[in-house]
């Protein structure tokens, strides 16, 4: 997505109440607790944060991702512990490709929000980080990874650095 959208996401539709009404019904089962709403509310409309807590803030730009971006496959990374991170930096290592698999999901959110104990974790790559990522990617040779599951692993995340460069768009992750 293009997290610049999420600085003012009301901004970015015709009409901001209606629209805000239609994404609070799409994700009702998500927005069902007031502290969901609250901080889909603030976040949409530019508030100011009312709470301490984190985690609302987290499931509410992870609704806002969903609706002024887009959802990638994700087949490979769901369900993965976080060791599953260091095993893919290590072929990503391999490679040469510079890219940390911990950002994904632990480098924070691309705008502020309270501080998160638990989950969601949060993590962000901007496009200009992502340019040249894109770059070893393509310049790499994935078909010596050896095990099924990493190779999976890694040519997701090529093509999920690809569909961002090629799309001028920003990646943002949610780790459960």
């Amino acid at each position: 997505m293009d997290v610049e959208v999420l600085s003012a996401p009301s901004a970015h539709t015709g009409d901001p109440q209606g629209f805000f009404d239609w994404m609070v019904d799409v994700h009702r089962a998500t927005t069902c607790s007031e502290a969901v709403r609250t901080a889909l509310r603030e976040l949409f409309f530019s508030e100011k944060h009312s709470g301490s807590d984190g985690a609302p803030y987290g499931m509410a730009l992870q609704i806002l991702c969903a609706r002024f971006g887009g959802a990638l496959s994700n087949r490979a990374w769901y369900p993965i512990s976080t060791s599953w991170f260091d095993k893919v930096g290590d072929v990503l290592d391999g490679l040469g490709i510079d890219l940390d698999p911990h950002h994904l999901a632990f480098s924070g959110s691309p705008i502020s929000l309270p501080e998160i104990e638990d989950f969601p974790a949060i993590g962000h790559f901007t496009r200009a980080e992502l340019e040249p990522v894109a770059r070893a990617f393509a310049a790499a040779d994935l078909s010596g990874i050896g095990d099924e599951e990493l190779f999976e692993s890694v040519t997701e995340l090529r093509d999920w650095v690809r569909w961002c460069v090629d799309n001028d768009l920003d990646l943002v992750s949610f780790h459960y």
